[in-house]
């Protein structure tokens, strides 16, 4: 019993300590070099205020799938899916190439689909 609870102690100590540090992004302390680089940013789809879409699955365990409920899921959620992966694309070549063009790109897909 005693070792038990000398190592629960300990336990309780290392996780103490590892909860007082920051937690640090690793985008911290870098900085980017703006540039002129060239950046196309998408045409965005056609953005709804809702979204229509429902559960693919026909069990109660969610393991077998209708593929005309998927298809339609996949529609449904087309939009929303296309603005992030774009927005991911964006703000990564904006961190590797210092690209003006792709920053902006990050907030008139990422911003203005929010406030509309």
């Amino acid at each position: 019993m005693v070792k038990r609870a000398w190592w629960v102690v300990a336990l309780a100590a290392v996780c103490a300590t590892a909860g007082a540090q920051k937690l640090k992004s690793p985008w911290d302390g870098q900085t980017v070099a703006l540039t002129d680089a060239a950046y196309k940013c998408p045409d965005p789809p056609p953005f709804a205020k809702s979204m229509d879409a429902e559960s693919y699955y026909t069990d109660a365990n969610h393991s077998i799938i209708d593929e005309a409920k998927r298809e339609a899921f996949r529609k449904a959620t087309e939009a929303p899916t296309h603005l992030g992966q774009w927005a991911g694309q964006a703000a990564d070549a904006y961190r590797t190439t210092g690209s003006r063009a792709a920053a902006a790109c990050v907030y008139s897909v990422s911003y203005t689909h929010l406030v509309d």
